[in-house]
């Protein structure tokens, strides 16, 4: 039987290849690899980010090293990447019936204790106890004002259809990131365009759009808004290539509720040479007035 915390990270090596089990209630925290290779990490606490809660510094570095003396990566047995299907912490299928969120708990998790890619892990042998202790509501929670802002990934959007060839980015000299081909392309535009709507928010910043000499990605996507929403309902700002990779970010907005005020503006390392433009992706900033007010 083990438990977290632990005092070091290295305290779990002389139980590697063992049986293990958590007998402790233990929170799904993070599970950004799951799809892609079934890992989910348990917790013995919910965790903020901790610049969420610190301001960069001593206590935010201090919360980091917590963080890692608390978790464990659930891993599914499997060694291969995008397995179908998923695997659910209580050892079923996840599907659609069968969901769980961040912030539901396991209790009970028994497994090979294994390290493997950088981490320790839990190879299963059984389901854990799974108990939902989050459950997603209906409508997000009234926050008043008069104007609704968003960001959206739109999970590289690109216009141009990826063939292999080197044709995107703002000298039309890198490989494409979007979709394989136009049928591919067809359900991602669908998908996003009535996510989109839903939301139907006044400002939508967007993350991974593709990065074209006229903006040719945003306005595709505008137009697909407008012939589902009616005309006009959608504009974007209109700067062309940023930065050089082949993917950028953007806004659209409502220019019956919203208009642009001044020009927009970049921040990259020509701005401020603490800005790691190898590391960032170059930020976008413009101001909107209220029509209404």
């Amino acid at each position: 039987a083990l438990s977290l915390p632990v005092v070091s990270v290295d305290d779990f090596e002389a139980y590697e290849g063992m049986l293990v089990t958590f007998p402790q209630m233990l929170f799904i925290s993070e599970y950004f690899d799951y799809d892609r290779y079934g890992e989910i990490v348990l917790t013995s606490q919910r965790f903020s980010t901790p610049t969420a809660v610190y301001e960069p510094g001593t206590d935010a570095v201090a919360a980091a090293a917590d963080y890692l003396l608390n978790k464990i990566t659930l891993d599914d047995g499997r060694t291969v990447q995008n397995p179908d299907p998923a695997i659910h912490p209580n050892g079923s299928t996840f599907d659609l019936s069968t969901l769980f969120r961040g912030g539901d708990t396991v209790n009970d998790v028994t497994g090979v204790l294994d390290y493997s890619f950088g981490l320790y892990r839990i190879q299963p042998v059984q389901g854990a106890l799974y108990t939902p202790q989050n459950p997603r509501t209906m409508n997000p929670d009234e926050v008043g004002g008069n104007l609704k802002v968003a960001s959206f990934n739109v999970l590289n959007y690109f216009s141009t259809i990826d063939t292999g060839a080197f044709i995107c980015g703002p000298l039309q000299n890198q490989e494409c990131r979007g979709a394989d081909t136009p049928e591919e392309f067809a359900r991602q535009r669908a998908k996003i365009i009535a996510a989109l709507s839903a939301i139907n928010a006044d400002v939508v910043g967007l993350i991974e759009i593709e990065n074209n000499i006229y903006d040719e990605a945003v306005i595709d996507l505008v137009t697909g808004l407008n012939e589902a929403l009616g005309d006009g309902t959608y504009d974007y700002v209109a700067t062309g290539p940023i930065g050089t990779d082949a993917i950028k970010v953007a806004f659209i907005y409502k220019p019956a509720i919203v208009s642009l005020l001044g020009s927009y503006a970049i921040l990259d390392s020509t701005v401020d040479l603490r800005f790691l433009d190898t590391k960032n992706r170059p930020t976008l900033a413009q101001t909107f007035m209220n029509n209404a007010t």
